[in-house]
């Protein structure tokens, strides 16, 4: 099968612009179970409905990401946007409650101060799970103090944040990876990403300056605080699966909270009335981008699949954590055909199929990559729930059908 050019001059037969229309496709199916929220094109958390579909935003540029999946994750945080509640304990520190504007545009953003000067004036809690990757993170905005100070486990997983600037500071102890995302009015979402921790925590303190847990006390000078999260999995879960920052999901009462998991498909008539099955063609272009705190560099992923079971293609999985792989699955027996490009937070990637002949890939620019055996028939589905593992946008996906 000779592709003389990858994309072809035709009309797709599916064309999927989700980061340009921002709708569905009524051909695909959607569901997630519960709501979920995402970034409007104000910079605004919004909460999408039961079986809404998000399409997420830039907070700061209101960039549109196209669509958002995400697998499933619970918030262990109780009173996620309430710190005044006794479920939040207090170390010299004063809360004030509903004293600004959230990230969510309510006022319902929490002032927390020293009450009295010196070292980790905190407010925290604590969680009895097992081992594991966790990820805690919370919504902050300087009220007179610059600084914050994070913890993940106690003692010895801090991160300092700038309030100021939106830098990074200072990070000690088991700390896998942390970082920083802007919003709009001076809001920043700092985040904490610890492995293997044995005493599991969130903390949050103003600080008086970078790698310091010392506040002076200063009438209310302080911190505002909303939307606190802490999420992730436990050792043992498959090792592709790994905690990370997710969209924010609201805990606001005295029991953890789920957010389903998202999942996307092109199925049954739907599908079989744009390929017709065994011994047709097919092209696909697609552009996606990691999900929120994913670094797709760093740890490997899987990214969407093209069918199910004894016979799919798995595009995009990171072999090794060093190279783009595609996974090709026929009969149960699976393949790989390393595409020799770098792992990369965005992917821009175009493959063509004969069913059970050939099949090609090229993704990112690479050299052109061939699959001559064990090549399975044409699949019976796109299944864009490429989020079981991590998180991702889908941006857009078009499909050529050939023949």
């Amino acid at each position: 099968m000779a592709i003389s050019h990858l994309y072809p001059e035709q009309r797709p037969t599916l064309n999927l612009n989700f980061a340009l229309t921002k709708t569905l496709d009524p051909r695909l199916s959607f569901t997630r179970n519960t709501i979920g929220t995402y970034v409007g094109s104000d910079g605004l958390i919004k909460t999408a409905a039961a079986g809404e579909a998000r399409f997420d935003h830039d907070p700061i540029t209101g960039e549109s990401l196209g669509l958002l999946i995400e697998y499933q994750f619970t918030n262990l945080v109780t009173y996620s946007e309430d710190f005044s509640n006794a479920a939040w304990t207090k170390d010299n520190i004063t809360v004030s409650a509903n004293q600004a504007v959230a990230p969510d545009g309510t006022t319902t953003a929490d002032l927390i101060y020293p009450s009295s000067t010196g070292n980790a004036r905190t407010i925290y809690q604590n969680f009895n799970n097992a081992d594991g990757t966790y990820t805690v993170s919370c919504f902050v905005k300087a009220a007179g103090k610059n600084w914050v100070f994070i913890y993940n486990a106690q003692g010895n997983a801090k991160a300092w944040f700038n309030l100021s600037t939106g830098a990074k500071g200072t990070a000690d102890g088991t700390i896998t990876d942390y970082g920083i995302v802007a919003y709009p009015n001076g809001w920043y979402r700092c985040w904490v990403r610890t492995d293997n921790t044995t005493a599991r925590y969130i903390f949050i303190g103003p600080a008086d300056g970078d790698n310091s847990t010392a506040a002076t006390t200063s009438g209310t000078n302080g911190i505002y605080v909303w939307g606190a999260q802490f999420e992730g999995v436990a050792s043992g879960t498959p090792s592709l699966r790994k905690s990370r920052l997710t969209s924010y999901i609201p805990s606001t009462g005295s029991s953890s909270t789920t957010r389903n998991y998202d999942e996307c498909k092109l199925d049954g008539t739907n599908f079989s009335n744009i390929f017709p099955g065994a011994g047709s063609d097919a092209t696909f272009h697609y552009e996606l981008r990691a999900g929120l705190g994913d670094h797709w560099a760093n740890d490997p992923q899987i990214y969407w699949n093209f069918g199910l079971g004894t016979n799919q293609f798995i595009y995009c999985y990171q072999g090794s954590q060093t190279q783009i792989t595609n996974l090709i699955t026929a009969g149960g027996t699976t393949s790989a055909l390393g595409q020799g490009v770098a792992n990369d937070d965005h992917i821009n990637g175009v493959c063509a199929l004969k069913s059970g002949t050939t099949f090609k890939s090229k993704i990112n620019g690479g050299t052109l990559k061939e699959a001559t055996s064990s090549v399975p028939a044409m699949p019976a589905c796109v299944y864009l729930n490429f989020g079981q593992y991590n998180s991702a946008y889908l941006k857009s996906r078009t499909s050529f059908r050939i023949s």
